[in-house]
């Protein structure tokens, strides 16, 4: 149980990682594509 219960936590933060880096990426994709065409 607590094992499953470390592994949930573990995926969490992947997850919660993984959305902050697309996140940022996205932030700086958008800035470039302002910054082409404006």
């Amino acid at each position: 149980m607590l094992f499953w219960f470390s592994s949930l936590e573990l995926s969490l933060k992947h997850e919660f990682m993984h959305v902050v880096l697309s996140l940022s990426f996205g932030m700086k994709y958008s800035m470039f594509i302002f910054l082409l065409f404006f």
